[in-house]
C-alpha cells in the first residue's frame, strides 16, 4: 500500500509563515519537527506502507531537498504543474497511474495525524473515510452525512445541523474496481477547483461503499490558518515565533 500526501498548496491563509516556506514544512515543536516529517514518521511506525509519495507544487525544490534527510522508508515526489491554477484533484492527476495501480491512503499535507490514526488502518477491510464527531461544526469544515453505516455525502456546504461528523482528510482506497472509478473521476475533474473530497461523492454515486471510521478529534489537527497554528501550540504548551494575525 502507498501513502499519498497532498502538499502542493500555497498556504496563503498562513500569510508570513508560508511566504518563503511551503506549509508542510512549518515546524510544530522546539526540535524543528515539521508537519511533513511528523506524518512520515507516524506512517513509518505503522509498517503498512511500501512507499510514501509527496505531491509538491509551491516551492517544490525546498520540499524535495528536505525529504532527502528522511530515512527508513521509500519516499518519492511528484510535481503538480497545475498547483496554482486548479484544486487538489490536480495533484492526484499527477500521480493518477499510481492511484490506479495501488491500494492507497490519501492525506492532507497540512494536517497532523497521530500514530494511532495510522494504526486504525489495519481495521479497515474496505474503502474508508476517517472522521470525528463534534458538538459544533463550522462552515469551512468538510462535513459528512452517514446513512446505513456508509458515507452518503461529503461537503463543506452541508447543513451544520445535519452533519454527522467532520472529515479528518484521510481516505483509504481499497480494491481494483474502486481504484478504477476513482481514476476515471480524477481524469474528469482535475481541471476544477473543487475539494478532493468530491471524489468520494462520485464513488458513492457509482455505488461504491465508503465506510466512515470514527477517530477521536484529538488524534488529528489541521493547520490551515494563523489561528490554527497558534491554537495548536497553545494546546501543547509550546512557544511559537511571532506571527501576524
Amino acid at each position: 500500500m502507498k501513502l499519498f500526501i497532498l502538499a502542493a498548496g500555497k498556504g496563503s491563509r498562513l500569510k508570513s509563515l508560508t511566504r518563503d516556506l511551503p506549509k508542510p514544512l512549518m515546524t510544530i515543536d522546539q526540535k524543528g519537527t515539521t508537519i511533513l516529517e511528523y506524518n512520515i514518521n507516524c506512517a513509518k511506525k505503522s509498517g503498512l506502507f511500501e512507499e510514501i509519495v509527496v505531491i509538491t507544487g509551491y516551492k517544490a525544490p525546498i520540499v524535495v531537498d528536505y525529504l532527502k534527510k528522511i530515512q527508513g522508508i521509500k519516499i518519492s515526489t511528484a510535481f503538480n504543474v497545475m498547483y496554482s491554477e486548479f484544486g487538489p484533484i490536480s495533484s492526484l492527476w499527477s500521480i493518477k497511474k499510481n492511484v490506479l495501480l495501488n491500494d492507497c491512503v490519501i492525506i492532507n499535507g497540512d494536517t497532523l495525524y497521530d500514530d494511532a490514526v495510522f494504526e486504525q488502518l489495519d481495521k479497515c477491510v474496505s474503502t474508508s473515510l476517517f472522521y470525528s464527531k463534534k458538538n459544533i461544526y463550522e462552515n469551512d469544515e468538510v462535513k459528512l452525512i452517514i446513512r446505513d453505516k456508509q458515507v452518503e455525502r461529503v461537503a463543506k456546504v452541508l447543513d451544520l445541523n445535519k452533519a454527522d461528523g467532520v472529515s479528518a482528510g484521510l481516505l483509504l482506497v481499497k480494491g481494483e474496481n474502486t481504484r478504477q472509478i476513482l481514476y476515471n473521476y480524477i481524469c474528469k475533474l482535475y481541471k476544477s477547483k473543487v475539494i478532493w473530497h468530491e471524489l468520494i461523492n462520485q464513488l458513492v454515486q457509482e455505488n461504491i461503499e465508503v465506510y466512515p471510521l470514527e477517530i477521536d478529534s484529538s488524534l488529528w489537527y489541521e493547520i490551515d490558518t494563523i489561528k490554527d497554528y497558534k491554537t495548536y501550540h497553545a494546546q501543547k504548551g509550546k512557544v511559537i515565533p511571532n506571527v501576524n494575525n
